[in-house]
Formats: structure tokens, sequence, C-alpha cells
């Protein structure tokens, strides 16, 4: 596995990949709470109320939906390097059937 991320010797790391999860999660809340200011803010009772939106809001709703998606899986992708670091998981061990380029594929 990658010398640097699965060696327990450097303490830095850990708190790397915490303040990874802690940014993903606020993230996270930011999109959400976008996609539902725009959806709160516009007439619902009109029905072709998102044809005449402005193009900013338009692409801070997609961008917002794109981050919903993507980062679930990048805080899979951290979890399971944590998981490697610390119980020694054969995620990223190929000798004991983990992908070594997975986290590389992932992120």
């Amino acid at each position: 596995s990658h010398a640097p991320l699965s060696i327990i010797n450097y303490s830095s790391i850990d708190l790397m990949f915490f303040s990874l999860h802690i940014v993903g999660l606020s993230s996270l809340l930011g999109s959400i709470n976008s996609i539902v200011t725009l959806l709160k803010s516009t007439n619902l009772s009109i029905i072709n109320s998102f044809l005449f939106l402005p193009l900013y809001c338009w692409s801070i709703f997609f961008t917002s939906v794109l981050l919903i998606i993507s980062l679930p899986v990048l805080a899979g992708v951290i979890t399971m390097i944590i998981s490697d670091r610390h119980s020694n998981c054969p995620f990223l061990d190929p000798l004991r059937g983990g992908d070594l380029l997975l986290p590389q594929h992932l992120l």
C-alpha cells in the first residue's frame, strides 16, 4: 500500500483525513442547503417556473447535485484508507487481495 498513507509513523496524515471528512460534510450540507433554498424560492404553483430561472441558478443547482452524488464516494475512499492505516484492512494490500490503484481511480 501507499507508504506515507498506510504507515502509522506519520501522525499528520490522521489530521488531514479528519479535515477532509469535515470539509466533505460541510460541502454536502452546503449543497443540500443551496438546493432547498433554490426550490423554496421558486414559485412551485407555476409548472414552467424552472424554465425561467437564470443561468446562475441552474449552475448552482447542477453543481450541488453533482456534489451530493460524488462526495459520499470520496468519503468512502477516505474511510477505506483510514481503516487500512489503523486496523490493517486489506483494501490496499495486493498480497491479501486488495487493489493498490483503487483510491487513485476513485479519487
